[in-house]
């Protein structure tokens, strides 16, 4: 019986992908690369279940130094123009990789999140982010199908990652977040 080959992780800058594989004992030959200096390096490779490989490739990632070369241009863009919520959180998750007692069930859970986040507010400047904006984000994924709860979770996880920002010097803005009971989810 044929197995079926397991989706490729993104870990921050890391990407985690099978080459080959699998053997009896159900483990595929995993590599774990980064882009440094405009060339693919290799930082993990072996045979690894897809929980090992994740962790495997965390550990590598963490091991390597936090100056990989040249800045690109995108990080020169952020520091002129300012910090967006996509950016906040794809470094929040890239920290969150780099702690070995998350479990992989809840950086799925954040993994999850961030990408409904991103995908509806990220393109905001911190500065431009009020309650009005909360209120669309809620609004968008009501009329998605998701249930309240789901969603003020998802903020939840927002917050955290815009504490975890102020928290590292990544930026100095005050969080406009109403609390859960002051905001229902307008009928669309």
């Amino acid at each position: 019986m044929a197995r079926r080959k397991p989706k490729n992780l993104k870990l921050g800058a890391v990407g985690v992908y099978v080459v080959r594989g699998p053997r009896e004992d159900r483990r595929w030959y995993w590599q774990a690369s980064c882009t440094v200096a405009s060339k693919r390096k290799t930082i993990w490779s072996g045979w690894a279940t897809k929980a090992e490989a994740e962790r495997a490739a965390c550990e590598a990632r963490a091991a390597l130094p936090t100056d990989l070369g040249t800045p690109d241009a995108q990080a020169k863009q952020e520091a002129e123009a300012g910090l967006t919520v996509a950016a906040v959180l794809e470094r929040w998750m890239e920290d969150c990789y780099a702690r070995p007692y998350i479990s992989p069930r809840t950086l799925k859970a954040y993994r999850d999140a961030a990408t409904n986040l991103t995908r509806l507010i990220g393109g905001y400047r911190l500065t431009e982010m009020s309650i009005v904006e909360t209120q669309g984000y809620l609004n968008a994924r009501h009329a998605e199908g998701l249930r309240v709860r789901t969603a003020w979770a998802e903020l939840s996880i927002f917050r955290t990652a815009w504490r975890w920002g102020k928290a590292a010097r990544l930026h100095d803005e005050p969080l406009h977040l109403p609390a859960p009971s002051s905001v229902k989810m307008e009928k669309v």
